[in-house]
């Protein structure tokens, strides 16, 4: 089953035209080669010719913005300039400005000085799709959506996760852009795998091929250019070695605009006259795995479609209902005809046997629901809750972001059923049954 998220229409900007003037591109063949396989190079055509061919087969491409096809340009005559060679014990040894027809040392570590100024350290594919990450979107995607090490999206965005294969429709629904960073994984939930995975920049596409940026190509250290039909990205990168699509990662909507002069709309539509607006709803932090929210729109909406950018997080039907599913953070999207509303929803997940008892004995009684009416009773002198939100998430049964008796009549009734009625069934099991009720009303 595939899992993406359909990205929203862009803002309007006027229409830009491929560029006839190619510099710095393609100085190394872009034949598809297997990741493991040392591949045969054939002679190379001038590269002005192997330009103005290259041009022509990609419809989603980097060429499409002037500043883009010069940063690009750049990194292809010149390599990356802010990596460095270290040895194993992570001291550097050299620069290392690698380029297309270089190879990597895949046994020892390279450095990437950040945009913020410091510095990360990394091997293979990944430390290099890392560095061309930082020069062409100012940010370093990391480890994208991973539970243990989550990456702060500042000027990024993660646009696709999970998809089991890749197809022109997937790139053109999720209005995939040109300088994007790939990350394939061996986690069925599509988290980061660092010993199962290939890393790899979008240069463009085409409704036949896909044209990549990477090192370690071939499993040797080949740093390349790769031009790959649909058939042998997915063979290679995916169903021969039991992986999905981790991430796809790019720039957001307005950094496009701001930086490269370029938007979602030059490629996937029709320039609008008047650019959607955007809504933002307040934060949401929920506590709750399986138990489903409803997402409040403003007065009035109206939204033709719900996607979840995060199916593995939360996942969200088509009436606006979501379902957390895993600790992490997702952003939710409903998209009018003239409007975007955004949800963002972190989920923060706490053992459900941990669920109304707030003083921690292991056991929910009439304790714990004295202990929620005195802070409730404390909010109502104050209007604001005494003990800090760690602690209340305990004894806010429902969840719904406030501590009052509804919570301690919910204790009450777990009580019961749990210790005076010895129901043995599984603390989740007796809290749904209790809670869901109270959400259907």
């Amino acid at each position: 089953m595939k899992h993406f998220f359909r990205r929203s229409a862009a803002s309007a900007l006027a229409g830009l035209f491929l560029t006839a003037s190619l510099p710095g591109l393609l100085t190394q063949t872009i034949f598809a080669a297997a990741e493991d396989v040392q591949p045969e190079q054939p002679e190379l055509p001038p590269v002005s010719e192997l330009a103005a061919e290259t041009a022509a087969r990609m419809d989603v491409s980097y060429l499409a913005s002037p500043k883009m096809t010069a940063v690009i340009g750049d990194l292809m005559d010149n390599g990356l300039p802010n990596l460095d060679l270290c040895d194993k014990n992570k001291k550097v040894v050299s620069a290392a400005p690698l380029k297309p027809g270089d190879v990597m040392d895949t046994s020892t570590y390279y450095r990437i000085r950040t945009p913020e100024g410091g510095y990360e350290f990394g091997k293979q594919c990944y430390i290099f799709s890392q560095a061309a990450s930082a020069v062409i979107l100012g940010e370093m995607p990391l480890h994208g959506i991973d539970v243990k090490s989550p990456c702060k999206f500042k000027r990024t965005e993660q646009v696709l996760t999970g998809a089991q294969e890749l197809t022109p429709e997937l790139l053109r629904e999720n209005r995939i852009m040109p300088g994007a960073y790939i990350r394939t994984t061996g986690n069925a939930d599509g988290s980061y795998n660092s010993l199962s995975g290939h890393s790899m920049i979008l240069l463009g596409y085409s409704d036949t091929e896909v044209f990549l940026y990477h090192g370690n190509a071939d499993g040797y250290g080949l740093v390349r250019q790769s031009a790959m039909s649909y058939e042998s990205f997915n063979y290679t990168f995916l169903t021969r070695k039991n992986r999905i699509l981790g991430q796809i990662i790019q720039l957001q909507d307005k950094f496009y605009q701001s930086e490269y002069g370029i938007c979602a709309d030059h490629f996937f539509g029709t320039v609008t006259e008047k650019p959607l607006t955007e809504w933002e709803a307040p934060d949401l932090t929920v506590h709750r795995l399986g138990t489903s929210i409803q997402l409040a729109l403003p007065e009035g909406a109206k939204v033709n479609s719900w996607a979840s950018k995060d199916e593995f997080a939360v996942t969200v039907d088509q009436n606006g209902v979501a379902t957390p599913l895993r600790s992490g953070t997702s952003d939710v999207i409903a998209l009018s005809d003239t409007c975007i509303y955004r949800f963002r929803i972190k989920v923060d997940a706490i053992a459900w046997e941990a669920v109304g008892d707030p003083d921690g004995s292991g056991t929910v009684d009439p304790v714990d629901a004295t202990l929620t009416l005195k802070e409730y009773a404390n909010f109502l002198m104050d209007d604001v809750y005494s003990l800090p939100e760690e602690e209340l998430v305990y004894m806010d049964a429902n969840d719904d972001g406030n501590v009052d008796p509804v919570d301690a009549t919910l204790m009450l009734r777990y009580y019961t059923e749990k210790t005076l009625m010895e129901n043995e069934d599984a603390p989740e099991d007796i809290w749904q049954s209790i809670l869901t009720p109270q959400s259907a009303s």
